[in-house]
C-alpha cells in the first residue's frame, strides 16, 4: 500500500516534523543541507530496518539520546523505529517485532548518489544488493541468510582460536553449505533475471545500442555445488586457520558488470555508470513486484542532476504507477506538473 504520512522526531534535522505525500510521485525541493536525503532516509529506514548512510547513534538529532520515525499506508497501517538507550526497536501495528518479521513490509527501492558504488564499489556492494532485494521477494532467503551468517561467525571464531580439530570444523562446514546451496540458487536466479530485463531499459534510456550484462562469479562452480564448496572449505582449512576467517563461500562472491563485454567499471564514463545505475534499480523495481507480488516505493535521491533531458524524460516515463518521491535542489521541468511538491 502506498506511503501516506511520514513522522519524524528528533531525528537528524528535524525536532518534530509530518510529511504527507502523493499516491503517484512528490518532489522535496529545496537548498543543499535542508533536510531531503534525511526524509528519503527514514523512509528506506522503515523498509529495511537499517539506514543507508549511517548508524543509528548518528542519525538523532545534536542533543538529543533517542529518535522515533513513524510512518502510515494509505490502509492505516503503521511502521516505527525508535532508537534509545542505545537499543533500536522495531514496530508493526504497536507491536514490536524482531528483523525478520519487520524487512519486508515497506518495500523500498532507492537510488543515490553513493550507489554508483554498485559498479565502482568492492564486491560487498553488489552482494547487499542482491541480499536487499531477496530478502524483501523471499522470506526463505531472508531465513537462510541469517542462519549462513551465524554459522560463519561461529566457523570464523573457531578458525580464530586455533583450538579446533578439522572434525570441528568440518561440522560447521556441513551447515554452512546448507544455507549456501540455498543463497547461491536465489542469486544466480535474480542475476538471470538483471540479463533479461535491465539491457532493455538502459538501451531505452539511452537511446543506444550499448550493451550492459550481468555475470554471477564465484570461486565455486555451480556444478554440484554442495560437494564442490564442501571439498573447497577442506581444501583450504589450513590457510583459513592462518588467517581466521572462511576463504569460500557465499560471502565472498560477486558480479561482474560489463559495457560491450569490457568491465562497466573500467571503460564507462561517469554518465554510463549512472545511467547502468538506474537501469539495475529500475530492474530491482520490477523483480520486487514480480516476485514479492508487492507494490515496491521508488526513492530517487538527486537522480536527475548528471542526466540530460532526454534520459530525464525516458527515466520518468518507467516511473508510471509507482509511487515516487523524488528529491532535487532544480528540479527538472517534466516534474513542475502533476507531482506533488514538498518545499524545505
Amino acid at each position: 500500500m502506498p506511503l501516506s504520512t511520514l513522522q519524524l522526531t528528533n531525528f537528524r534535522s528535524y525536532p518534530d516534523r509530518a510529511f504527507s505525500f502523493d499516491a503517484g510521485k512528490t518532489v522535496i525541493t529545496g537548498p543543499n543541507g535542508s533536510g531531503k536525503t534525511n526524509i528519503l532516509e527514514a523512509i528506506y529506514l522503515l523498509g529495511m530496518s537499517r539506514s543507508f548512510r549511517g548508524s543509528p547513534a548518528s542519525m538523532a538529532r545534536d542533543g538529543e539520546q533517542w529518535f522515533r520515525v513513524s510512518a502510515w499506508t494509505s490502509d492505516k497501517n503503521e511502521l516505527a523505529v525508535t532508537w534509545k538507550q542505545k537499543q533500536k526497536q522495531l514496530y508493526c501495528q504497536g507491536e514490536q517485532v524482531k528483523p525478520r518479521d519487520f524487512i519486508g513490509y515497506l518495500p523500498v527501492v532507492l537510488f543515490e548518489p553513493g550507489g554508483l558504488q554498485l559498479i565502482y564499489g568492492s564486491p560487498s556492494y553488489r552482494r547487499h544488493l542482491m541480499d536487499r532485494i531477496l530478502c524483501f521477494s523471499d522470506s526463505q532467503y531472508l531465513t537462510s541468510l541469517l542462519r549462513f551468517r551465524r554459522i560463519l561467525k561461529q566457523r570464523n571464531s573457531l578458525l580464530r582460536r586455533g583450538e579446533a580439530s578439522k572434525d570441528q570444523v568440518f561440522g560447521w562446514d556441513v551447515l554452512l553449505v546448507e544455507q549456501a546451496a540455498y543463497i547461491r540458487r536465489c542469486r544466480e536466479d535474480l542475476v538471470a533475471f538483471f540479463n533479461q530485463s535491465v539491457p532493455a531499459i538502459y538501451r531505452d534510456i539511452t537511446g543506444d545500442q550499448n550493451q550492459i550484462q550481468f555475470t554471477y562469479a564465484s570461486k565455486t562452480s555451480n556444478k554440484n555445488y554442495p560437494d564442490e564448496l564442501l571439498r573447497q572449505l577442506a581444501a583450504s582449512i589450513q590457510p583459513d586457520f592462518r588467517y581466521g576467517t572462511t576463504g569460500h563461500g557465499p560471502h565472498r562472491d560477486d558480479i561482474n558488470v560489463t559495457h560491450n563485454s569490457r568491465p562497466l567499471a573500467e571503460v564507462g564514463s561517469r554518465g554510463e555508470v549512472r545511467t547502468a545505475t538506474v537501469a539495475l534499480m529500475l530492474g530491482e523495481l520490477s523483480y520486487i513486484r514480480e516476485y514479492a507480488r508487492s507494490e515496491p516505493l521508488l526513492l530517487l535521491d538527486d537522480v536527475f542532476s548528471e542526466l540530460d533531458e532526454r534520459r530525464q524524460a525516458a527515466l520518468l516515463e518507467h516511473l508510471h504507477d509507482t509511487q515516487t518521491i523524488i528529491t532535487a535542489t532544480h528540479p527538472p521541468q517534466q516534474l513542475e506538473t502533476g507531482c506533488a511538491t514538498i518545499e524545505l
